[in-house]
């Protein structure tokens, strides 16, 4: 294997290429698809045809967070004004993003199954927060309520992720 191909499977390549696509999904949204959807595309592809990911260790990830959201929505624990009916294309393209980091860069999470679901219960709804406060989805009313919501499901869902991952979570 080349340095090159090594770097684009390190951890450190794979977090900071999600953060990147997080921050232009999240805070970019629409205006910025014509670049991270290329971006994850490609790397996707990368990752599929040179061998290193299974495509659908990325697929049944992101489709089981995909639903989820779907749900959530459809539910009104949460809205997003640019897509009254389903989620947004931005929000669909950072799962995808989500999914490469299970089997790469956030593996040692994987590893524990507690762990996952501690985090689930924290970190997922302290992004969803995150994404809130810079206007990308809206909480419904109480607010504490749809966040202990959140936190429930991402409770079971996150470990659940990394064993569609293929992670012995």
């Amino acid at each position: 294997m080349s340095r090159l191909q090594a770097f684009a499977l390190s951890k450190p390549f794979n977090l900071i290429l999600f953060n990147l696509l997080w921050a232009g999904s999240v805070i970019g949204r629409d205006s910025l698809l014509l670049l991270t959807i290329p971006v994850l595309a490609a790397y996707i592809c990368y990752l599929v045809v040179g061998g290193a990911i299974k495509i659908h260790r990325l697929l049944m990830p992101a489709v089981l967070g995909i639903t989820l959201d779907c749900a959530f929505t459809a539910s009104g624990v949460y809205a997003f004004s640019e897509a009254p009916f389903f989620i947004p294309i931005w929000l669909i393209t950072l799962w995808f993003a989500f999914a490469t980091t299970l089997p790469l860069s956030l593996t040692y999470l994987g590893r524990n199954r507690l762990l996952a679901a501690i985090c689930g219960a924290f970190l997922l709804p302290f992004n969803y927060a995150v994404g809130e406060r810079l206007g990308a989805v809206e909480f419904a009313e109480p607010y504490f309520l749809s966040v202990l919501l959140i936190g429930l499901v991402w409770l079971i869902a996150l470990p659940l992720l990394f064993e569609l991952a293929g992670q012995n979570a």
